[in-house]
């Protein structure tokens, strides 16, 4: 037997000590298995004595061929556990004698790339509802600021409305002291003036009654202001909120960028 050989043999114990996985640890010659030792799960019967026609087609067998060391991964089809199956060419004065085989159980790493694809899924549908959710924030802030502009304009045409209702206010004051000069011509006029009487008292009638309306009107106008003045408050405030809730979503979606990012992370890791 090659000395390479003899060496690894009875250094295999220690090899696998220093694994921090479960491990099957098998040592080849160029014809068949010198040492086959099985690990906790990895715990299939013992090859040792097989010839290495049994393993044609395993990874043994193309690094031996290849010449180059070799990594594959299996699932647990076969032997009911996913494992990891490194196999080392070993030389000795530049001859090919054998080959080293370390078996590991990839179960934790199965385990870490299935909670992390389930992570990325699940981040991902977090994201998206969060960009749906941060879309509508944004369409309502909009639509809010929208119907605040309409409300400062409803706004601007009450003061204009309440500005000619002064106006009006005015007029009537006007036409009350023009129909009381004319009663005090009327009657300085006796006889002759009670027809200009008779309109004077008409003008004054409706100077009254269109210094009462105007009252009304501006009382009205007045209740219409305050509560679109409300309005618009409110809609500030919620258009303040809804920003808020905006960049509130960003940075959560930065948040949910960062555990997509460390998600593919623990997927490229546990690649082989």
């Amino acid at each position: 037997m090659s000395k390479v050989l003899e060496n690894i043999i009875s250094a295999v114990d220690f090899y696998r000590e220093v694994f921090p996985e479960d491990v099957r640890i098998t040592v080849f010659d160029t014809e068949k298995v010198l040492l086959d030792i099985p690990g906790e799960k990895v715990n299939w019967p013992s090859n040792t004595g097989a010839p290495l026609s049994k393993y044609e087609g395993s990874v043994v067998v193309k690094a031996m061929r290849e010449q180059r060391k070799l990594r594959e991964e299996r699932g647990p089809e076969r032997w009911g556990i996913a494992y990891i199956s490194t196999a080392l060419p070993l030389y000795e004065n530049g001859r090919l004698v054998g080959a080293l085989a370390a078996l590991v159980s990839n179960e934790k790493v199965d385990m870490m790339r299935t909670g992390a694809t389930t992570l990325a899924s699940t981040v991902q549908q977090l994201n998206a509802t969060t960009e749906i959710v941060g879309q509508a924030s944004t369409d309502l802030s909009a639509r809010i600021q929208d119907m605040s502009n309409q409300l400062q304009t409803i706004m601007t045409d009450v003061k204009q409305s309440r500005f000619i209702l002064r106006s009006v206010e005015e007029i009537a004051e006007n036409s009350k002291l023009l129909g009381l000069n004319a009663a005090i011509e009327a009657a300085r006029l006796g006889e002759l003036g009670k027809g200009f009487e008779v309109v004077a008292n008409e003008i004054r009638k409706m100077a009254d009654f269109s210094k009462t309306s105007a009252n009304d009107i501006n009382t009205q106008l007045k209740s219409i202001h305050q509560s679109v003045e409300k309005m618009y408050e409110s809609f500030q405030k919620v258009a303040a909120y809804s920003k808020e809730l905006a960049a509130s979503l960003q940075e959560i979606n930065s948040a949910f960028e960062d555990v997509a990012a460390t998600s593919d992370e623990l997927l490229n890791a546990s690649k082989i």
